[in-house]
């Protein structure tokens, strides 16, 4: 039986004259029986580039390694396992 979830990810991007804009990502699962988790990245942008792209794949890139920490962290905290017994990927 197959089981949906869903991860959303939101971009916002905030300017910054100074030090060039800051691109933040947040990652939202939902799982099938309405669990959600977050994870959170972020890339500043250097400021002498128009192309974003490249920021924003990096800003996702680390919202989505912080959800899959955080996920297997629950996976574990539920199943009664120590971090020290996690799989070294997580």
């Amino acid at each position: 039986m197959s089981h949906p979830w869903d991860v959303t990810v939101y971009l916002v991007e905030t300017p910054d004259a100074a030090r060039g804009p800051l691109t933040q990502a947040h990652a939202v699962l939902a799982t099938a029986d309405g669990t959600t988790l977050d994870g959170y990245g972020r890339a500043r942008v250097p400021r002498d580039t128009d192309d974003t792209t490249a920021w924003e794949a990096l800003a996702v890139a680390g919202a989505l390694r912080d959800l899959a920490r955080r996920l297997a962290l629950e996976a574990g905290e539920r199943s009664g396992l120590e971090r020290e017994e996690l799989p070294a990927a997580c």
